[in-house]
């Protein structure tokens, strides 16, 4: 549910005339005010504070120049509703959501997510919602921020920089162009008719989703050296594997690459390094894995799982990552793996084994639960959600922490200092 907060312009205006810092405190009902264009412009300096949520729609437009705006809520852009910044930062303590027609743009700006937890959806673009960014900094002050585009919403951005640890996710019909963006950011493609567009980019990682009736040999640009791409596409009418449900193009970019075998896939990775590959246990059914280790060489290798083929030929995978989802059942015993979340159902049991941290983090979402027996954890322990985690005679080198209604059980369990 939407909370509807909506702002009377003209105190919005005189109030950042009137002094600095500003607090934004006179919500009106929609009823009561029509549709506007407001254009604000300050000293950077000045601060723009509004505590709860903040909706723009109906027509209104938001242009910001040169202004600091603290926003402690969600920011909800709908319908027409547009706002632009140029020259300003956001602060925003919430999330952003783009429905409709919603657009969002930024020149010069600097978007920073206060998040709380890890991996949460902290921009959401659905409809046909649209994103313009033109050399801006998006920062990401906690671990593991979300994106998640679909529903025909279209990212475009030119000359971002990410600071921070961004996941973008793409779902049904979700689109991304991008040139000139860098950093820590990774783009998760794992649905049909996607569209992903990168051209001059650098140190992306690309997760290629390998779906129901993917099949192929594949050897990611770069082979061995594995990170620039002259150019590369996939889709379903070209490329080396059959049956791929979306379409990806890369140009002259710096590339780290990963896969996500999935059930019903029928794929061969040969001749290259892989920077991870995320094994997605999908099926209500139950999946045993043992002996798969991070920084490893693999000669011509298959790896057993019942639903679907998947092999390594002369292939060194960095990180090995592990995904429950739905009602599955799975079993890791003696592994060295970077990330396992069970999420959707799924139920998992991790015995004897270590997680190097090196994919992200351990934990339970939504209401699957994980139980975690005789490791070391080199990274941090979480639930979300009312997701359960049990962990027993293991050693934790970073934090535990549970949010929303998780629950985590510790027995003889040693933290290290910094917990």
């Amino acid at each position: 549910m939407i909370n509807k907060i909506h702002l009377l312009f003209a105190v919005f205006v005189f109030g950042a005339i009137a002094a600095s810092p500003f607090t934004i405190t006179s919500p009106v009902s929609p009823e009561i005010r029509s549709a506007a264009i407001t254009t604000i412009d300050t000293i950077y300096s000045d601060t723009l504070r509004y505590i709860g949520d903040y909706n723009i729609g109906g027509g209104d437009s938001l242009h910001l120049i040169d202004t600091y705006f603290q926003l402690d809520g969600d920011l909800y852009i709908s319908g027409n509703g547009c706002i632009f910044l140029e020259g300003s930062a956001l602060s925003i303590a919430g999330n952003i959501y783009i429905s409709g027609l919603g657009l969002f743009r930024d020149e010069d700006a600097l978007i920073r997510f206060r998040s709380e937890y890890l991996y949460q959806y902290t921009l959401v673009m659905t409809g046909n919602s649209q994103y313009e960014g033109r050399n801006s900094v998006w920062e990401m002050q906690n671990w593991g921020i979300t994106f998640a585009i679909l529903d025909d919403a279209v990212y475009d951005a030119a000359g971002i920089e990410y600071i921070g640890c961004l996941t973008t996710t793409l779902l049904p019909n979700g689109c991304i162009y991008l040139e000139d963006c860098s950093y820590a950011t990774e783009f998760v493609i794992i649905e049909d008719s996607i569209t992903l567009v990168m051209n001059n980019c650098e140190n992306i990682i690309i997760w290629l989703g390998l779906p129901d009736g993917v099949s192929g040999t594949f050897s990611p640009p770069g082979g061995m050296d594995y990170k620039y791409c002259e150019h590369f596409e996939l889709s379903p009418h070209s490329g080396p594997l059959d049956n791929v449900p979306y379409v990806l193009t890369v140009d002259s970019s710096t590339i780290w690459w990963g896969t996500i075998p999935a059930a019903g896939c029928s794929v061969i990775v040969e001749s290259c390094t892989l920077r991870t590959t995320g094994i997605y246990m999908n099926e209500p059914r139950i999946y045993n894995t043992s002996g798969i280790f991070d920084s490893s060489f693999y000669d011509f290798t298959e790896i057993g799982l019942p639903d679907r083929y998947f092999a390594l030929d002369d292939v060194y995978m960095t990180t090995w990552n592990f995904y429950g989802v739905d009602n599955a059942r799975i079993n890791i015993d003696d592994c060295i793996f970077g990330e396992c979340l069970a999420m959707g159902n799924s139920d998992i049991s991790i015995v004897n084994s270590i997680c190097d941290g090196t994919g992200g983090w351990l934990g339970a979402t939504a209401d699957a639960h994980l139980f975690v027996k005789n490791i070391d954890v080199l990274t941090l322990v979480q639930t979300q959600g009312a997701g359960r985690v049990d962990i027993e005679d293991s050693y934790v080198f970073w934090n535990i922490q549970s949010t929303g209604s998780g629950i985590i059980t510790a027995l003889d369990v040693g933290v290290s200092p910094y917990t």
